[in-house]
């Protein structure tokens, strides 16, 4: 039988664990699943994680999601004052903002999606919702400086809680279904190029009919 560093077990092990996770989500992950994916016993699992959980916060720390929101935050900061996108110069903070938040999420593909996408039952359960919440309130904030007469009430917050919900699972879906940086680049493209065209329609829309469109977050 072949022998393995203590060092390439864990790598094996830590590989498998995110495969499963991403695949089958968390709640329906077992370590008799990941064991058998990384190619060793599921006692010696054991020997390096005390269980599921503990494996979840090795290969999914929670300082990778701390990292995650605070680019987040920093791409949607970037758009401070800005009224159109398109017309920013190459190299401005939103651009190196968003490349540094894409760079991070094709790095850590699948500790993405198994954090928004696939952790019911875990520590990270709410977390897609965290970031719903999180988008909808910076969107508002951002929309409300550039359009002081924008009409925040329930129906527009719902809109939006729609609005991003959908934007943070279709981009986990993404993350899960292409593994090539070109392909996800391209589909990154065509849906923020959908999500920002028809956020400015929205806020355009509650801050008065007829007021000119904007473009953010």
């Amino acid at each position: 039988m072949a022998q393995y560093r203590k060092e390439e077990v864990a790598d094996r092990i830590a590989a498998a664990a995110l495969a499963v996770f991403a695949e089958r989500g968390y709640a329906a992950a077992t370590m008799a699943l990941i064991a058998e994916r990384a190619g060793i016993s599921i006692g010696n699992l054991y020997r390096y994680h005390a269980g599921k959980e503990a494996l979840l916060a090795a290969v999914v720390p929670a300082a990778f999601v701390d990292r995650l929101r605070a680019l987040l935050r920093r791409r949607v900061a970037s758009l401070a004052g800005v009224t159109d996108i398109d017309q920013l110069p190459p190299g401005s903070p939103f651009e190196v903002a968003t490349e540094e938040l894409f760079a991070f999420a094709v790095e850590h593909r699948l500790r993405v999606v198994v954090a928004l996408g696939r952790g019911d039952g875990s520590p990270y359960e709410g977390l897609a919702a965290e970031l719903v919440d999180l988008l909808r309130g910076l969107a508002l904030d951002h929309f409300r400086d550039l359009r002081p007469d924008l009409m925040a009430d329930e129906a527009l917050r719902y809109d939006l809680e729609l609005i991003y919900r959908n934007l943070v699972g279709s981009a986990v879906a993404i993350l899960a279904r292409f593994e090539d940086a070109a392909e996800i680049r391209r589909a990154v493209a065509g849906l923020s190029a959908y999500h920002l065209a028809g956020l400015a329609r929205l806020f355009a829309a509650s801050a008065g009919a007829g007021g000119p469109g904007t473009r953010g977050s």
